[in-house]
């Protein structure tokens, strides 16, 4: 890493729907107490919704991403073709925020999702996961890996802290982090990136005591 560092820490926030200010701010507010500067990965349907608070966003030295242009979770099962033409009307917004990189929803990814991702002009991707065994027990859809990686010049970045899915499994906010405090370890111990992502959404993480945790993390 450069700077001799021995890891990396990133933070990600998928913002899914409108109405979600008061959390997108809340979580700035933590991640510059800390001198951090954040991702806010939006969907295209609602950047004109938050067209102010993005520039004020971006001014902070937060950067602006990509969440699909709605939130269906169809985007990595078209072709690069249909992908193109999805996601081609967003071209003066992804201007404007300066965006440049994407994450689908649900973290569903596909070939045909980058190789469109690379012709629209994105140079990041953050869809994959370093390991995502929900679907199926005996199988391990991850990439099985928690570096950046390159696939025809466009950056992967695996999302090895998806923060809130304890919760979905019934976890509290505090065994949330005791849920994740080995692989913390494990990552900052192995050189790995720890890219956390959290909803900044009241169902989510864009509540004080979720956000609390978060940063406790």
């Amino acid at each position: 890493w450069p700077g001799g560092k021995r890891c990396a820490l990133a933070l990600s926030h998928d913002v899914d729907a409108q109405g979600s200010n008061a959390g997108i701010k809340l979580l700035r507010a933590e991640a510059e107490r800390r001198a951090i500067r954040s991702t806010f990965t939006v969907v295209g349907e609602h950047l004109e919704g938050y067209a102010n608070l993005l520039d004020e966003l971006r001014g902070a030295g937060h950067e602006i991403a990509l969440h699909d242009v709605v939130h269906d979770n169809r985007i990595a099962f078209l072709n690069a073709n249909q992908i193109v033409a999805r996601l081609s009307p967003l071209r003066r917004q992804l201007e404007r925020f300066g965006i440049q990189g994407f994450r689908s929803p649900s973290w569903y990814t596909s070939e045909a999702l980058w190789t469109a991702l690379k012709k629209l002009g994105f140079t990041y991707d953050m869809s994959v996961q370093d390991t995502w065994p929900l679907f199926d027990k005996q199988r391990n859809y991850g990439v099985r890996f928690q570096m950046p990686y390159i696939v025809d010049d466009l950056v992967i970045l695996p999302t090895t802290i998806p923060f809130e899915l304890p919760w979905l499994g019934g976890y509290s906010h505090r065994e949330t982090l005791a849920f994740w405090k080995p692989k913390i370890d494990a990552i900052a111990a192995n050189g790995g990136l720890m890219l956390i992502n959290a909803h900044p959404d009241r169902w989510s993480t864009g509540r004080p005591r979720a956000a609390e945790a978060l940063a406790r993390c």
